[in-house]
């Protein structure tokens, strides 16, 4: 009996825990065909307004960053998908092109802690986000 009693609580505390999914699709266009670097980064309230140039040190810097929570090499035609445990803060995935213009294009999408859904699909265009949709928990 003590078994089952065990098991049962080892069955909810695993049903507490939660993750997000982000399944990132691009073309073969995307980025001139070369590859795409993304950054996956939680923080209290992630910097909108944050340059391209200082996100992408974050991205490529060797120093250990404890808000990186996923780095990952993106190549154009290809669906990547990558799932981390829902972290208590806010949510920033950023994408790296060789051809960027900031005031044209869309390099990053931020989410809300208390908006995160369990599943993210992105579709990157030739040079941006050019889609994002949610499936809710």
């Amino acid at each position: 009996m003590k078994i089952w009693g065990l098991l049962a609580v080892l069955l909810f505390a695993a049903g507490c825990t939660t993750s997000t999914r982000v399944q990132v699709l691009s073309r073969k266009s995307t980025n001139a065909g070369q590859p795409v670097y993304m950054m996956v980064r939680t923080g209290e309230q992630l910097d909108l307004e944050e340059p391209y140039e200082r996100a992408a040190q974050r991205m490529f810097t060797r120093d250990k960053d404890a808000k990186r929570v996923e780095r990952q090499v993106i190549l154009p035609g290809s669906t990547f998908n990558v799932t981390f445990e829902t972290p208590e803060e806010d949510v920033g995935i950023y994408f790296f092109f060789t051809k960027y213009q900031e005031k044209v294009h869309r390099f990053r999408l931020v989410v809300s802690r208390s908006k995160l859904p369990a599943e993210i699909f992105i579709e990157l265009g030739d040079s941006e986000i050019d889609n994002s949709t949610y499936r809710e928990r």
